[in-house]
């Protein structure tokens, strides 16, 4: 047992976060209502060919699926030896934690899937501060992601993506 609590103390608190894994979870489930249950119908129609009544293939369609997350937890639990005090994260409240939004498709082989892009951007520091110095490149998340950003970001970097990765001979 000391010998666990020697490796233990070795570790950096914040490496030493205890995870609590259920077998199951049971979350909340959207609810279907009926419109939205014609709405979907609707949509998977669309998509079926008149003649054939077979799916298209939807080899011409682009999926952006986007994922927020946030830079740092809330709340934090730590594994702590009698003498150690706890690390200190300051935020005015846990609504200054900020949020980058990525494109989590990062994949080896083609199966449609691309690749993961933060929405982000580079900036130059205009003054100091105690964080970085004058003239720094500093990353901030983009505020408002709006149609031209989505455009920019499908011109720029998915569709060089997909011809990048499509495969040989299609």
């Amino acid at each position: 047992m000391s010998e666990c609590i020697a490796r233990l103390q070795e570790l950096a608190i914040e490496d030493r976060s205890v995870e609590r894994r259920a077998g199951e979870k049971g979350g909340a489930h959207p609810a279907y209502i009926e419109t939205k249950k014609l709405d979907r119908v609707e949509h998977v129609l669309f998509f079926i060919n008149d003649d054939t009544l077979e799916f298209e293939p939807l080899d011409d369609v682009v999926h952006a699926d986007e994922k927020w997350l946030y830079e740092d937890k809330d709340k934090r639990s730590y594994l702590l030896f009698p003498g150690e005090n706890p690390t200190h994260h300051i935020r005015k409240s846990k609504k200054f934690i900020p949020k980058t939004i990525y494109n989590p498709h990062r994949k080896c082989c083609w199966n449609g899937k691309q690749e993961l892009w933060p929405l982000t951007e580079k900036y130059i520091a205009q003054r100091s501060s105690c964080n970085c110095p004058k003239g720094t490149v500093c990353t901030r998340n983009i505020e408002v992601v709006n149609r031209a950003v989505y455009k920019d970001f499908l011109i720029r970097l998915v569709i060089p993506a997909i011809k990048k990765h499509w495969p040989c001979g299609d």
